[in-house]
């Protein structure tokens, strides 16, 4: 019935020479982009698998490139999935949404300047209490710091999942699409919540293992889903991602 009435009213502003009213996009395509995602990693992790398990049953040592490859390929693959299939849903360019949309737009440079220090901030304070209250016990680490202490290779390609890709791709996925969808339904301080909770979900399995690792990590997604809605950008959430990532980038390679 919805398609029906997006179509009626884009020929309706096709006949008046108005422009074409972008598509809704609620939560149901939101979690359709969301299951996008999450497939597209799934998929990486089951090809990997057989592999691993067929060299172990031959016997045969698994490189070290391979886990690490794995887990870069996995986010590539998941964040490709989730432009095509937000480009899919909407019929049209990603990038047109604007403030009203997915939070496209660009922001105020006191904005950046709070948004970079509150994402800094919180590193430095999850940093020292890692240091100097609650030490994580030996073995407490995720599946990508062991990955990152592993080999060279393995950090590099951690830290640039870290600054370069997971910033963009997780506050596109859910501060931008997985937001924008469920506000149109519950309203903005609900589907703050439920994305907040999301995020923190996704983590579980590298942040668990520690809990303080697991507390700011919900602080980080509290805190970057506040200021996109308190600055109608998504912006500020990247950035904030950002500098939290290479705050804890420092702090893990000294």
């Amino acid at each position: 019935m919805k398609d029906s009435e997006d179509r009626a009213g884009e020929a309706a502003g096709r006949l008046s020479g108005a422009p074409p009213q972008p598509r809704r996009f609620g939560a149901g395509a939101a979690f359709l982009c969301f299951a996008a995602y999450l497939v597209a990693q799934f998929v990486v992790g089951v090809i990997v698998g057989f592999v691993v398990g067929v060299a172990s049953v031959r016997g045969a040592e698994v490189p070290d490139w391979i886990m690490p490859s794995a887990a870069l390929a996995s986010m590539v693959l998941g964040g490709l999935a989730l432009y095509l299939s937000v480009r899919f849903l909407l019929r049209g360019p990603v990038w047109e949404r604007g403030g009203r949309g997915f939070g496209l737009v660009r922001t105020a440079l006191p904005h950046t300047a709070v948004a970079a220090l509150g994402g800094a901030g919180l590193a430095t304070l999850y940093a020292m209490v890692a240091m100097f209250v609650i030490p994580p016990e030996s073995g407490s680490r995720g599946p990508l710091a062991e990955m990152a202490s592993s080999s060279d290779f393995g950090f590099a390609v951690v830290l640039f999942m870290a600054l370069a890709l997971a910033p963009f791709i997780e506050e596109f996925l859910f501060r931008g699409v997985m937001f924008h969808g469920l506000r149109q339904g519950v309203g903005p301080w609900w589907a703050a919540v439920i994305v907040t909770v999301l995020f923190v979900v996704l983590h579980v399995f590298e942040a668990a293992h520690y809990w303080p690792a697991l507390l700011f990590v919900t602080c980080l997604g509290v805190f970057a889903v506040v200021v996109r809605i308190r600055f109608a950008s998504l912006a500020p959430a990247v950035v904030a991602h950002f500098s939290y990532n290479a705050v804890m980038a420092v702090a893990a390679s000294t």
